[in-house]
């Protein structure tokens, strides 16, 4: 079974050879911006853009045809007008054409005509034994095949993400998101209306796909819902699924229903659904991915029994009000613990968790009380507040009139150095005792953020700092929520 669903959409993330039907030389047009963005990505296979008009489109050898190309094809992206896609979709299945991707729209999120329009391209692709997503999508991406069929001009790096979004403009988001924090995406795939590939398919598939590790999900609507719940429970026993919907609403719903076509049904059933699948929910764009980042480079803990360490005591409280809402346990700590802390903080730290540094100095403080509680065995992961700090100092003193130009550049340098250092050691204490820790601070978004050196070091290892404790708690409480999911089916 396995092999089957690998072996179906083979010729969608791994084709040999692809044809463009209506590339254009016309920058303003979909069918240039895709052929454009085949040859960016620097794709190996054979490329075949089809014009009726013109000779050379990008400087390639283009066909008035897909009939007309020297070889076979194994991927068809389709960019022409809705009224012309039924004839080219009868052309592809008569050149042997193994998968296709309709990104044009005016189709079934039109209205009932157009829906009609869908049906008989859907028709023509069953009965042709072709795979086809869309219509009205934005293209699909295989990192791994440096394929890249897509408006999008966004080219990841392989990494542990794959996705399948009914929107393409979300999907783009998460593209690019995941390049700024130095984790790559697997495949992608903007579903569209999904005439015939539905989203469950895709579940099913980056299920088996040995390349995808976290499973990422846009969903407005889903068209049979105990096949959903099925290929999410199967999927979810290996890895996560973490899924975004849209369309709870009614302001939303109508929105839906102009975007994809689809009805979004009830948010308590689906949600219910979800629950049961062991799929995460989130509530936002941000969450998907802070949730997903954290699956990617986390692992998973033993319990819900938490450590929080701040350099500041409000940033602390609010992460304990947080954890305590998601299901975490601030667990009181053990005397051999506080001993272990009483040794290098000031007598006037909190003495209980969260650990508030009070202040305390030092460069390698921090990372110190870090490594106390990763070793303490009452608690399963810390929430580390507050990285980067030297860079505050930096912005204080880099003008300064107090000092000399030279002791001024001797104080930054050292600040910067003691960053890095701080972000080594966090680094060193996870891989030492496999406990996740989720880091936030407050020099995430700031104007300074670029050259702060401990988040810099961090995402160079795919490490996210999140710009507050709460999205720091909420991906903690995933990976411990998931992890009992997991030991229940272990």
């Amino acid at each position: 079974m396995a092999s089957e669903v690998i072996n179906r959409f083979t010729p969608l993330f791994y084709p040999k050879s692809v044809a463009i039907i209506g590339a254009s030389n016309d920058a303003r047009k979909w069918g240039f911006g895709v052929l454009h963005n085949i040859i960016r990505a620097k794709f190996a296979g054979k490329i075949y853009p089809i014009n009726r008009r013109e000779e050379l489109v990008c400087g390639l050898q283009a066909y008035p045809s897909i009939k007309e190309t020297p070889e076979a094809v194994d991927l068809a992206i389709i960019t022409i007008p809705p009224e012309a896609v039924p004839e080219v979709l009868s052309e592809c299945v008569g050149k042997g054409v193994k998968a296709v991707v309709v990104i044009t729209a005016g189709f079934g999120e039109v209205g009932a005509e157009e829906k009609k329009l869908q049906d008989k391209i859907a028709r023509i692709a069953e009965e042709g034994n072709l795979l086809m997503i869309g219509p009205n999508c934005q293209g699909v991406m295989c990192s791994h095949s440096l394929l890249s069929p897509q408006i999008y001009g966004v080219f990841p790096l392989p990494g542990p993400f794959s996705m399948v979004s009914q929107s393409g403009n979300v999907g783009g988001s998460l593209l690019q998101w995941s390049k700024y924090q130095n984790t790559g995406f697997s495949k992608f795939v903007s579903s569209g209306n999904e005439a015939t590939t539905s989203c469950e398919d895709l579940i099913e598939y980056f299920g088996e796909d040995t390349d995808t590790e976290v499973i990422l999900c846009y969903l407005e609507g889903v068209g049979d819902g105990r096949r959903f719940l099925e290929v999410c429970q199967h999927a979810t026993r290996k890895k996560p699924v973490v899924l975004l919907k849209g369309g709870k609403t009614s302001a939303g719903g109508r929105a839906v229903s102009s975007h994809t076509g689809k009805m979004s049904g009830s948010d308590e059933v689906f949600a219910a659904v979800c629950r049961q699948a062991g799929v995460i929910q989130v509530n936002d764009l941000q969450e998907l991915f802070d949730l997903g980042m954290a699956f990617a480079r986390q692992p998973l803990p033993r319990g819900n029994r938490v450590g929080i360490v701040t350099v500041g005591g409000g940033w602390g409280v609010l992460a304990a009000d947080t954890c305590l809402e998601q299901g975490l346990e601030v667990v009181p700590l053990p005397a051999p613990t506080r001993a272990k802390l009483d040794e290098i903080l000031p007598p006037r730290w909190s003495h209980n968790n969260p650990v508030d540094l009070a202040a305390a100095q030092g460069r390698d403080t921090l990372s110190k009380c870090l490594t106390i509680l990763l070793s303490c065995p009452e608690i399963d992961g810390v929430i580390q507040i507050g990285v980067g700090m030297g860079t505050q100092f930096k912005e204080h003193m880099d003008d300064s009139p107090f000092f000399p130009v030279e002791i001024r550049e001797k104080l930054c340098n050292r600040a910067d150095e003691n960053d890095r250092k701080t972000a080594e050691s966090i680094l060193n204490a996870m891989k030492e005792y496999r406990k996740p820790v989720t880091i936030c601070s407050d020099n995430v978004g700031s104007y300074y953020e670029q050259s702060n050196m401990a988040i810099r070091a961090l995402r160079e290892q795919g490490i996210m700092v999140y710009s507050t404790p709460e999205r720091a708690v909420r991906a903690m409480a995933a990976l411990a929520r998931y992890s009992d999911y997991r030991r229940k089916y272990s």
